[in-house]
């Protein structure tokens, strides 16, 4: 039967999942280019516009999404500031390429080759590849060590530059997941019938999402902040891209 890997399974067998993503990436993007409906991802204006959809529903923001923008802001800027690294072309990108979303097809007879298939295309789009390189580490939760050997296996070759961006799309990853999770308060706001901003703006953040959900955004959102809050980290993007 067929069977989705899960992030653990995806964490132990990265190298096979590498291979997809490389193959993902290498088709062709004529037909893409063509449609309208298939205009390239830019995580940056995603989370701008995540963040519109909110304001104008009145959700409940955490306090300091101010200084967390500005940071964001900042990391694009000098991205585009500064030379590309290798392979910043705009590829086929799954998006979210978690190990839930990577399907196991058992082989059929003694001369097939069980083989990993991609599932769940509802984010796909034309992107950059270091983001979708980015989130296929941070969601199955790949360590440092192993995002070295991640970039090794998929260029064939590292350098510091490739870390550096591979890190700050993983980072602006937990951001674009966490304002994903909030603009669903839109949805659960409305059908709740809040009555008035003032109502609204007493709620703690994200309250009017399901506590699973909530829990995910709070993770992500912390381990965003973390980073755009660290004049550390703000050195390395400086010295490294």
């Amino acid at each position: 039967t067929q069977r989705t890997w899960g992030v653990e399974k995806a964490r132990e067998s990265y190298r096979l999942c590498v291979d997809l993503l490389r193959k993902l990436h290498e088709l062709p993007t004529n037909e893409l280019s063509a449609r309208s409906s298939a205009l390239p991802f830019n995580v940056f204006e995603t989370c701008d516009r995540y963040l519109d959809r909110c304001k104008a529903a009145s959700v409940t923001l955490p306090s300091n999404t101010e200084s967390l923008f500005e940071a964001m802001h900042r990391w694009r800027d000098l991205l585009c500031a500064r030379p590309p690294p290798e392979g910043c072309g705009h590829v086929v990108c799954h998006n979210c390429p978690t190990g839930r979303h990577i399907l196991l097809r058992p082989a059929h007879n003694i001369k097939e080759q069980p083989r990993l298939m991609f599932i769940d295309f509802t984010f796909a789009s034309l992107g950059d590849r270091y983001f979708d390189l980015g989130q296929f580490s941070r969601l199955n939760r790949l360590s440092n060590e192993e995002d070295v050997l991640l970039l090794k296996m998929y260029f064939s070759r590292f350098d510091d530059r490739q870390m550096v961006h591979l890190q700050l799309m993983k980072s602006v990853g937990d951001l674009y997941e966490a304002l994903q999770l909030l603009s669903l308060c839109t949805i659960q706001e409305m059908c709740c019938g809040v009555k008035n901003q003032s109502e609204s703006a007493e709620k703690s953040w994200g309250s009017a999402l399901p506590p699973s959900l909530l829990e995910r955004a709070q993770l992500c959102l912390g381990s965003f902040e973390k980073r755009a809050l660290s004049p550390a980290f703000l050195k390395y993007l400086e010295d490294g891209l």
